[in-house]
Order: structure tokens, then C-alpha cells, then sequence
């Protein structure tokens, strides 16, 4: 087994869970305090020397310990299961990236085995030290450009009540991040199964194990990935809609501007109207009247259609043409 000694606990597995927790919180988008960071690292790593000095075969120890580090995670920062797991793989993604490149080179660079490595705490630690190193740059380049690749609330959920949008959003976030870094996490740890197959650190049995789980997540990710499309179609369609409906707004805007001049010419009929009453030329106020209506009747015959916005965009034309004094007629 991966068993560790308590020395490599202290100096490997507790910074290995701060470091995963702060890139994966730095690059969703949330804070989180000291001492809760020290908390959740102190249980990741207590953990993880239990289940390494289990009967549990090697590489499944560590698919238990990301499930358990996104439990003790919710437990200790009652944030939303879906920022936890997104954060999670943020975090995991970077951490897996840089140990399946620099773990390899600095053996292939060294004369000693990883059989060596694992069994020495001090080898182990200064093995460690190279990757510790790259992820705390990582952290530090992030937080100095303040980079995020989700920009999550860190407020407390237990008193911020999430609306259904957000909630939405959320789902959103959690299967587009599964899609895209897991496949990356699969590629990094199966270039670690790969170079530790070459060593021959451990039984090809405990290897083995990881093709049907492989398998598995394959499985879900072709299932994620058309679901995905799906939704990405539908989302295309509200995208055409609402492009529709900013240009239906656009032509109803010009319309209630062409009304508004309408209201204000109208005035001007109604006192050339009375005018002519005023004056007893009954027959020149009907000419006038039967004039207004026809000129009224062209457009609101021509904006008569199925499809609304055709209409509104007619209506609208229609008024321009009105207020430039350009006969708009239908043929």
C-alpha cells in the first residue's frame, strides 16, 4: 500500500490539500479564511493517512479521498455542493496537471525508483518540494492578477437565500466545468497510471482497476456531452428569439414615436376641422374628414399580417414615410 508516516502528513498531505483548496477557491471566485483552510486540510490529511493504511488498492484510495474532500469541505464551508465540486476540479485540475509533468521528469532525472520514493518519507518530501513550489506560484500569479475563471459569490449561503436563476446558472457551471477539466484530470492520471505501469512500483492487478472506472466515466461523459448539445440548441433558439424580440422592441419604439407625431397632427385636424364648422363649410369639412380616412386606411391595411413583427416593422416604415411625406402605397 501508499502508506505514508506521520512526517510526510505533516509536510506533504496538509500543504497538498491547502494548495488544492486555495487554487480551486482563488479560480472560482470565492475567499476563504485561514483557519477554515487549515481546517479543511487538517481532515483531508487525517483522512488520507487512514485510508492509505488500509487494504485499499492503489489509485481507488485516492478517488475516496476527493470524495471525501468535497464532503469535509461542505461540512466545514456550507457552501453549495456545486461550487464545492467545481472548485474542487479547478483545484484538482491544476494540482494533477503539474504532478503528472514534474513527477515523472524529476525521476527520469534522478537514478532512484519510485518504489524508493514512496518507501523513503525524506526522498518523498524532497520530491515533493518541486510541485509544492509550482502550485504556491500558480496561486500567487493568480491572486496577483486577481485571474478567476468563475466569479461565484463568496457570501455565506446560510443566510443569503440563492433565487432560482442563480441556482440555474449554477447547474450551468457545474456541467460545462465537469465537460472540460475532467477529460484533462483523466489525461493527467493516466499519464501517472502509465509511468508508474513502466516502474513497476506497483502490482499491474491495483492498475487494472482503473480501466473499468475509465470506462465508466467515458460512459458519463458521452452522456454530459450530448445533453450538453442539447442544451447549447435549445440555448441557440432563445438566442434567435431574443435577437427577434430586441428588434421588435426597436421597430415598437419607432412606432409609438411615429404615434406621438400622429397624436400631435391630429390637433392640427381637428382645429382645421372645427375651423371650417366654425366658418359654415360643412361639405369642405366632410372633403377634409373622407381625406384624413383614406390616408389612415393605406397603412393600416398594409400592416395587417400573420407574423407581428412584420406588422410592426411595416407600421413603423409607414409612419417615416408619413412624417416625410412619401405616399406609402400597398401593391
Amino acid at each position: 500500500m501508499d502508506k505514508m508516516s506521520l512526517l510526510s502528513l505533516f509536510i506533504i498531505s496538509i500543504p497538498e490539500a491547502m494548495i488544492i483548496t486555495a487554487l480551486g477557491f482563488q479560480l472560482a471566485g470565492l475567499t476563504i479564511r485561514f483557519p477554515r483552510l487549515l481546517a479543511i486540510a487538517t481532515a483531508q490529511a487525517g483522512f488520507s493517512f487512514i485510508i492509505r493504511m488500509c487494504p485499499v488498492p492503489f489509485g481507488l484510495h485516492t478517488i475516496i479521498q476527493i470524495f471525501m474532500y468535497i464532503i469535509i469541505v461542505r461540512l466545514i464551508t456550507r457552501l453549495s455542493l456545486g461550487r464545492i465540486v467545481i472548485a474542487a476540479l479547478l483545484g484538482l485540475t491544476i494540482y494533477v496537471s503539474i504532478e503528472a509533468i514534474i513527477s515523472p521528469t524529476l525521476i527520469n532525472l534522478t537514478n532512484y525508483s519510485l518504489r524508493e520514493i514512496i518507501n523513503n518519507p525524506s526522498l518523498r518530501i524532497s520530491f515533493y518540494l518541486p510541485e509544492a513550489t509550482a502550485n504556491l506560484a500558480f496561486i500567487f500569479l493568480f491572486r496577483y492578477y486577481n485571474f478567476k475563471l468563475v466569479n461565484f459569490s463568496s457570501s455565506d449561503e446560510r443566510f443569503v437565500k440563492k433565487d432560482s436563476e442563480e441556482k440555474i446558472l449554477e447547474k450551468s457551471y457545474l456541467k460545462l466545468y465537469i465537460l472540460i477539466l475532467l477529460p484533462i484530470q483523466l489525461l493527467a492520471v493516466l499519464n501517472l497510471i502509465f509511468f508508474v505501469s513502466q516502474t513497476s512500483a506497483f502490482p499491474n492487478k491495483y492498475l487494472n482497476l482503473f480501466i473499468p472506472l475509465f470506462s465508466l466515466i467515458v460512459g458519463v461523459l458521452m452522456i454530459l456531452s450530448m445533453n450538453s448539445l442539447q442544451s447549447i440548441s435549445k440555448l441557440k433558439e432563445k438566442e434567435i428569439e431574443a435577437k427577434k424580440a430586441r428588434e421588435t422592441v426597436t421597430q415598437l419604439d419607432k412606432i409609438i414615436h411615429s404615434i406621438r407625431k400622429q397624436r400631435h397632427d391630429f390637433n392640427h385636424h381637428l382645429q382645421a376641422i372645427y375651423g371650417l364648422l366654425q366658418a359654415n363649410l360643412p361639405e369642405r369639412a366632410k372633403d377634409y374628414v373622407w381625406k384624413m380616412f383614406v390616408d389612415i386606411s393605406k397603412p393600416a391595411e398594409l400592416i395587417k399580417t400573420d407574423n407581428p413583427w412584420i406588422s410592426a416593422v411595416l407600421y413603423a416604415k409607414a409612419g417615416q414615410a408619413e412624417a416625410r411625406g412619401v405616399d406609402f402605397i400597398p401593391k
